[in-house]
């Protein structure tokens, strides 16, 4: 399994830790709350920086051979620790968004 070697910015990087929770709303007081879920997945937003032309290269490489052949990779994130820890990631379908380009 590859793994993908930028780190992601802290600034833009949202993680939405997982949450395998289904719930009722009722007409008063709490919700009836169940497990829906066993091993749900993590979705996280991640901004990288791509300051030159090699690590421009490198993420539309990878990028396109993992969305062209969908398939999962490994990245280090920090989505519900206080530690880098590796995942197993995929790209969501139509996610990618290029946000800037400060003159490079």
């Amino acid at each position: 399994m590859n793994s993908f070697a930028l780190c992601p910015l802290q600034q833009g990087y949202t993680p939405q830790p997982a949450n395998n929770m289904i719930e009722q709303a009722l007409m008063g007081g709490f919700a009836r709350q169940r497990v829906q879920f066993v091993n749900n997945v993590h979705v996280v937003n991640a901004t990288v920086s791509l300051h030159d032309k090699a690590h421009q290269q490198y993420f539309w490489s990878f990028w396109r051979s993992h969305t062209l052949n969908p398939r999962p990779f490994l990245w280090r994130l920090m989505v519900d620790d206080t530690e880098m820890t590796t995942y197993q990631c995929q790209f969501i379908a139509n996610s990618i968004q290029v946000q800037e380009r400060n003159g490079l």
